[in-house]
């Protein structure tokens, strides 16, 4: 290999690295603010000590417990379900689906086989899968709780829509600006009554059409879920 192709592909690496390691910042910084924003709510102290409480057999059993621990999901469970009383609004909905993704999965893998394990066949790849489902499970059931408010919550038949559209998508704000290349407080406008300019509106269209792999139109964002045609069928 040539000195200058040598140098392009240390630069390309170098390149990755960075790209690699602002990711995993911007990863680090959401979920301390996710952490910042749940802790913070006056029912969480009372909620934690029900929750240590409540833990401490499975914790205990889990210690003594050679892997893999099937136990572990029944932890991953306990602690989605009691956090899961935290979700009453959007920014607490985006912190607990960060948390169940980014602290409650790592945790509860690293419980069920141990660290540095990965399962490659038979029970382990089994319980993987469940323990995937179980991090789905929870992230539709904030999904649903959230969604039954949104109505009373979002002043706009849009707003509504993109709410709606965006858990379906389960994508938090920051991941919709980053998808649309808009601003994330543009996003908060329009969530919070704003009206959206045409070009505004293709964007969110074409957006969560090739998100969702069906066809959503401008128009379709502007019409009421509950008359049918909130969004188009697939083709």
């Amino acid at each position: 290999m040539s000195p200058r192709r040598t140098s392009g592909s240390q630069a390309q690496a170098g390149r990755q690295v960075q790209q690699a390691s602002t990711a995993d910042l911007s990863r680090i910084w959401d979920l301390k603010e996710a952490i910042a924003k749940l802790t913070s709510l006056t029912s969480f102290p009372a909620l934690h000590v029900q929750l240590e409480s409540e833990c401490e057999p499975l914790v205990r059993e889990l210690e003594t417990t050679p892997p893999p621990r099937q136990r572990a999901i029944a932890w991953l469970d306990l602690c989605a379900e009691r956090y899961l009383n935290l979700v009453t609004d959007l920014a607490s909905w985006d912190s607990y689906r960060l948390i169940l993704r980014e602290c409650f999965f790592p945790t509860a893998f690293m419980a069920m086989f141990g660290p540095g394990l990965t399962p490659v066949f038979g029970e382990g790849l089994q319980l993987e899968r469940r323990l995937n489902a179980q991090v789905r499970f929870w992230q539709q059931q904030a999904t649903e709780k959230l969604a039954r408010s949104i109505k009373q919550a979002r002043p706009t038949v849009l707003a509504r829509n993109l709410d709606r559209l965006r858990m379906e998508c389960n994508l938090s704000l920051n991941e919709l600006a980053s998808k649309t290349d808009l601003d994330k407080k543009l996003l908060l406008r329009h969530l919070q009554g704003k009206k959206a300019v045409p070009k505004t509106l293709a964007t969110y269209a074409e957006t969560f059409s090739t998100l969702l792999e069906r066809k959503i139109t401008p128009r379709d964002l502007l019409t009421p879920i509950e008359s049918g045609r909130g969004e188009s069928r697939k083709a």
